[in-house]
C-alpha cells in the first residue's frame, strides 16, 4: 500500500492538529506545532503542481543559458559544456547545476551586458514567485 504524498502530509497536518497542538495548549511550543500543521497543509496544497512548476522552471533555464551569447569565450564554452551535462543528471540535481550556471552568466552580464542582465533577473523573480506556497485560495 502506498500513500499518496499529499494525502501523507495532509495526515500529518490532522495528526499535529488533533493531537500535538492541543497537548501543547497555547504555549509557544503550541502554537509553533500549530504553525507546522498549517505548513503541511499549505504543502499538501501545492504538491500537485510542484513538479510541473519545477520542470518548466528547468526548460526555461535551458532556454536562456543556450540562447545567451555571454562575449566570454570561456564563459560561453562552460555554459555549453553545462548544458550537456546536465542533460544525463536526475531531474532534481539539474536545477542545481543550472542556477551554478546561471549565476556564472549574471555575473558576467552584471558588468559587461545590462540587457542579458536584466533576463537574468528576469528569470530569477519569475523562479521565486514559483517557489512561493500561497495560501489556498488565495494563489496569484
Amino acid at each position: 500500500m502506498t500513500i499518496a504524498p499529499g494525502d501523507l502530509l495532509r495526515n500529518l497536518a490532522l495528526g499535529q492538529t488533533l493531537l500535538v497542538v492541543p497537548a501543547l495548549g497555547e504555549s509557544y511550543a503550541g502554537k509553533t506545532a500549530g504553525t507546522i500543521a498549517a505548513i503541511l497543509l499549505l504543502a499538501a496544497s501545492d504538491i500537485a503542481s510542484f513538479a510541473e512548476r519545477r520542470a518548466l522552471s528547468r526548460a526555461r533555464l535551458v532556454e536562456l543559458l543556450g540562447a545567451a551569447d555571454p562575449g566570454d569565450v570561456a564563459l560561453k564554452a562552460d555554459l555549453a559544456a553545462l548544458l550537456a551535462e546536465v542533460e544525463t543528471m536526475p531531474d532534481d540535481a539539474q536545477l542545481d547545476r543550472l542556477l551554478a550556471g546561471l549565476e556564472a552568466l549574471h555575473g558576467w552580464a552584471d558588468a559587461n551586458d545590462p540587457a542579458l542582465a536584466r533576463q537574468c533577473l528576469d528569470f530569477l523573480l519569475e523562479f521565486a514567485a514559483a517557489e512561493r506556497l500561497d495560501p489556498p485560495g488565495l494563489a496569484t
